[in-house]
Parts: structure tokens; C-alpha cells; sequence
């Protein structure tokens, strides 16, 4: 955790001192500052804008860099979805992040390792309607043979 130059950043959102947790290691603080978003402070680079900001813990009126894993757990209850957008606005009306950039990139990569698509013809209509499929390898699928095989031909059509 290096101290942030004040002068260089301008602040945009103030957190909560972090007094009665210091000095801070790293695994002790990670539970007690789970979920609470109240501590992170945001800075933004004085010539950059919004994608510039970066969050900041403040100790007794100076403020230090967040480490990756404070991060993590700090923002924990953050969940990506379809429509997830990464700004908001302050009370004051100042936009800033939700998550920081570098957590956003990492939540993004562990959610393309785990991403999985279920092929159309596995849907759950298809497998109760008694429809056959396009491709004419499922003829009947209420019989427990081809229920079983509903999904593996459902990999064959869509790869």
C-alpha cells in the first residue's frame, strides 16, 4: 500500500476512516471490511476523467492505495449482469465507478472462464414438448434413451 499524493489527485468521494483497523494486515482486515463500501475512498488523476479513478483507504487523513484482494472483498456483493453499467453518480451529482477498473477486468475474465451456454435444443421446451429437432436426430423425447441423449445431441448440433 503506497500513500496517494494528494496534490497530483483529485478526491471524489470521501470513505470512512480506517483508524481502529490499523495498522492493516491484509488477511485479518479482509473479513471485517467485507461488503462495506463505506471505507473505499476515489480519487481521479487531475487532467484524466472517470475511467481514471481509482479507489483509495483513508488513515488518519492521508490516503493509501487499495491492494487487489481489500478490493475484492470490499466489493464482494458486486455481480456483473447483462445490463451492469460502471458508473454512477454521488449525492453531490460527481460520476464515479462502481467497482475499479482492475477488479471490473478481473471479475470479467473469471466470468468468461465460467461461462457456459446451454445449446437451444437442451432447452427445457424441447425436451417436455415432444418436438423433434431440426436436424432429425431426436425422434422422440419422452423415451428415457433419448432423454439422456438430448443433451449430448444437442452439443453434436450446435458445435
Amino acid at each position: 500500500m503506497r500513500e496517494i499524493d494528494c496534490a497530483k489527485n483529485e478526491l471524489i468521494c470521501a470513505g470512512e476512516d480506517l483508524v481502529h483497523h490499523w495498522p492493516l494486515k491484509t488477511r485479518s482486515v479482509v473479513k471485517a471490511l467485507e461488503k462495506k463500501e463505506v471505507y473505499c475512498s476515489w480519487f481521479q488523476a487531475a487532467e484524466g476523467d472517470v475511467e481514471s479513478q481509482f479507489p483509495a483507504l483513508r488513515v488518519q487523513d492521508k490516503y493509501y492505495s487499495m491492494p487487489l484482494r481489500i478490493q475484492k472483498s470490499i466489493f464482494r456483493h458486486m455481480r456483473l449482469h447483462a445490463a451492469f453499467v460502471n458508473r454512477e453518480s454521488t449525492a453531490t451529482g460527481v460520476e464515479k465507478l462502481r467497482i475499479p477498473t482492475t477488479l471490473l477486468r478481473e471479475k470479467l475474465r473469471t466470468a468468461r472462464r465460467f461461462m457456459v451456454r446451454v445449446p437451444w435444443c437442451a432447452h427445457p421446451f424441447w425436451r417436455t414438448s415432444g418436438m423433434t429437432h431440426t436436424c432429425g436426430r431426436m425422434r422422440d423425447v419422452h423415451s428415457r434413451e433419448s432423454a439422456r441423449s438430448v443433451f449430448t445431441v444437442g452439443l453434436a448440433c450446435v458445435m
